[in-house]
């Protein structure tokens, strides 16, 4: 069982994995407009995705993220700290199951690749407790495939049960979008093959960095297969020769 509360987050796979990239990138393009707007970032991590949002020169009002990890929201701050002001920027720990915040205090919330790993319904309840009327829950979800224990994962999603956490909270599916597939069958096993040849690089070399801080990562592999992961959409659809294996966000409303 993994013990969340002292989870560390690997940082440069975080940042650079193009898996990651691509995730931040379907969860941008659904998010509502910002603007005069509070938002939480549930499990947060090391702030990835607001580094992402900021990257986008996104208006917001106040953003706050939480964390159950001491450890990640340290490295939260840190890497967020070239962000200027920081005064409406604020990372805290908390318990998703307790959220600090008063009812309908939050015009938005975030919450990325958490409900996997708990108790999803009464999650999503505290969530609904803190969001305004008229509020946006942006969540991206595993869909399909075997559950990854070693990940800690509870279960995978489908659409049915996506659905049913809405009508168990009250909220309303405004927009789902299911990607990942291309990225399963391509990214994930070309990753293996350089995962291999970087550990061989390595030896011959004697190299210090792992391979996603590597320059050959960085600067040749990243933006060449993160244009390549455009293909990831002619994939929407459910049924696909490749499998129907991925992810999913969605955009919920109160």
């Amino acid at each position: 069982m993994i013990d969340y509360r002292n989870f560390k987050i690997d940082i440069p796979a975080t940042l650079y994995d193009c898996g990651n990239r691509l995730r931040r990138r379907k969860m941008l393009s659904l998010l509502p407009d910002t603007k005069n707007k509070i938002i939480l970032e549930l499990g947060c991590g090391i702030g990835d995705f607001f580094i992402a949002l900021n990257q986008r020169k996104a208006a917001y009002k106040e953003y706050i993220g939480i964390d159950i990890s001491f450890a990640n929201l340290l490295t939260a701050k840190r890497l967020i700290s070239k962000f200027k002001p920081l005064d409406n920027i604020s990372f805290m720990k908390a318990d998703i199951f307790k959220l600090p915040f008063q009812d309908e205090s939050a015009d938005i919330l975030i919450c990325a690749e958490v409900l996997e790993h708990l108790d999803d319904i009464e999650a999503i309840k505290e969530i609904t407790r803190v969001l305004k009327k008229e509020g946006f829950v942006l969540i991206t979800v595993p869909y399909l495939g075997e559950p990854v224990r070693s990940w800690g994962h509870l279960r995978h999603y489908d659409l049915n049960m996506v659905k049913f956490l809405a009508e168990k909270s009250g909220l309303v599916i405004k927009k789902v979008n299911v990607f990942g597939r291309f990225h399963e069958i391509t990214w994930v096993k070309f990753k293996r093959v350089l995962y291999k040849a970087w550990g061989l690089w390595k030896k011959v070399f004697k190299v210090d960095k792992g391979y996603y801080e590597s320059t050959f990562h960085r600067y040749l592999i990243m933006p060449v297969w993160d244009k390549i992961l455009v293909l990831d959409d002619v994939f929407y659809p459910p049924q696909t020769i490749l499998g129907n294996k991925g992810y999913l966000v969605a955009l919920m409303k109160k």
